[in-house]
C-alpha cells in the first residue's frame, strides 16, 4: 500500500470529550469477540497510544511498513485497556500503529488485555522476544519462494544450479551460511553471484568448511564489481591461487599482511592484490 501524501495522516488524537472517548471505549469492549480468554476487537487509533515509558521508540522501518502495509499481513496488535484514561496502550505493534497513522487508516485489529498494571504490561512486552522463534532467513526464503515470489524462485533456482544447500544440515559441504547476503548480492547483480558461486565450485572450495561464508562470497562480489565484469583478467590469476589454498587458510594469511583489516575487508584486499599482481605469491608470504 503507498503512502498517500495527497491528504494529512491521521491524527494522533481526535478531539473528542473524555466521557465521549470513555463511551466509546467501553461500547468496543463490550462487543469485542472472545474466544477462550483472549478478545479480539477493531479499535480506531484514537483510541490507541504508545507507552514510551517502557516501550522502544518508534524504527526507522515505519515507513517502509507503511509503503508495504498489507491489512492481510499486519496481524493483530497486542493492547491493554486502562480504565482510568479509557484508552488501550499498545504493547505490541507500535511500528504498524505509526504506520497505519502514516496511510491514514482508521482502525487496527487488536487482541486486548484488560485488569493489568502499568508493571504487567511491561512484564507482557519484555516477554514477547521470548516467546517468539524469528524466522531465519532460509524459512524467509523458503516461505517467500512458496508464495511465489519471482526473485526468491530466480535465487533458490541459482543455488540448485550449483548444488548449493539451502536448508543448513550438519555437513559443511556445499552449505550456503550467509542467505541474506547472497539473496543482496543476486538483487543487485545475479549474474555476478553466479560468477561468484561458480568460481567457489571451479576452486573445489565448495566442499570446505566456510566456502560459501560471507568470507568469500563476499570478497568475490566485490572483485567483480570492482573489475566490471572482466572475468578472464580476474580468472587468470585469482582462480590458480584458490584451486592452491584452502579458503580457511587463505582467510589466515589475509589477515596476517592486512591486520586491523575485518575478515571480509582483508580477503577482499588480498584477492584484489592478486588479480593486480602487486603482491608476493601465498606461499612466500606464509613465511
Amino acid at each position: 500500500m503507498s503512502i498517500n501524501t495527497a491528504t494529512r495522516t491521521a491524527p494522533v488524537s481526535y478531539t473528542f470529550a473524555p466521557d465521549t472517548d470513555r463511551r466509546m471505549a467501553e461500547t468496543i469492549l463490550a462487543n469485542t469477540r472472545e474466544i477462550g480468554s483472549v478478545r479480539i476487537g477493531l479499535l480506531p487509533l484514537d483510541l490507541l497510544f504508545v507507552d514510551y515509558s517502557y516501550q522502544r521508540p518508534t524504527r526507522s522501518k515505519v515507513q517502509k511498513i507503511a509503503k508495504d502495509f498489507d491489512p492481510n499481513k499486519a496481524g493483530f496488535l497486542l493492547v491493554s485497556y486502562r480504565e482510568t484514561d479509557a484508552k488501550f496502550a499498545i504493547i505490541d505493534g507500535g511500528n504498524r500503529y505509526e504506520a497505519a497513522k502514516l496511510i491514514g487508516l482508521p482502525s487496527l485489529p487488536c487482541q486486548i488485555l484488560t485488569d493489568l498494571s502499568v508493571e504487567q504490561e511491561a512484564l507482557v512486552f519484555a516477554a514477547q522476544n521470548e516467546n517468539r522463534v524469528r524466522l531465519t532467513e532460509n524459512d524467509l526464503l523458503k516461505a517467500q519462494v512458496r508464495a511465489g515470489e519471482e526473485s526468491a524462485i530466480g535465487f533458490k533456482n541459482l543455488c540448485k544450479e550449483f548444488g548449493i544447500h539451502l536448508y543448513i544440515g550438519q555437513s559443511h559441504e556445499n552449505r550456503l551460511v550467509c542467505t541474506k547476503t547472497a539473496r543482496r548480492y543476486y538483487e543487485q547483480d545475479a549474474e555476478g553471484l553466479r560468477w561468484v558461486f561458480s568460481m567457489i565450485c571451479r576452486a573445489n572450495w565448495n566442499t570446505a568448511q566456510k566456502g560459501f561464508s560471507i568470507y568469500t562470497i563476499t570478497p568475490l562480489f566485490n572483485i567483480y564489481t570492482a573489475h566490471a565484469g572482466n572475468v578472464n583478467e580476474i580468472e587468470s590469476r585469482l582462480l590458480p591461487a584458490m584451486q592452491k589454498i584452502a579458503p580457511t587458510l587463505m582467510m589466515t594469511k589475509a589477515h596476517a599482511i592486512f591486520d586491523g583489516y575485518t575478515r571480509t575487508a582483508a580477503m577482499t584486499a588480498l584477492m584484489s592484490h592478486i588479480v593486480n599482481g602487486t603482491i608476493m605469491s601465498l606461499e612466500a608470504s606464509a613465511a
